[in-house]
């Protein structure tokens, strides 16, 4: 969802399993992971939000080929919240245009 401006927030779903992980992703498709994954917490507009935690959202921008939006969120996560930067990835500074130094 996005206000046609500048802010954006991406939705997605989750079913919750017997063993307490979540389940994301079509049933052919989908995979678990731990419920820990959505401990972070935020707010929009002065509401409390529930969110995926730092940690998880640095993990879930790698293990694919990364795109320009991944090489702009990662490094601003793990500056912000003192995550060490995966391979690949490494602070806004040190980056040239095309990618990583």
């Amino acid at each position: 969802m996005h206000d046609g401006i500048r802010r954006r927030v991406d939705l997605h779903l989750y079913e919750p399993l017997p063993d307490g992980s979540l389940h994301y992703g079509s049933v052919l498709e989908g995979g678990p992971f731990p419920a820990e994954a959505l401990a972070g917490h935020g707010s929009i507009a002065g509401t409390a939000v529930r969110c995926k935690s730092a940690e998880w959202a640095v993990r879930w921008h790698t293990g694919y080929p990364a795109r320009e939006v991944d090489r702009h969120d990662v490094p601003l996560l793990c500056a912000r919240f003192g995550i060490l930067f995966p391979e690949g990835f490494g602070p806004l500074e040190e980056r040239s245009p095309s990618g990583p130094a």
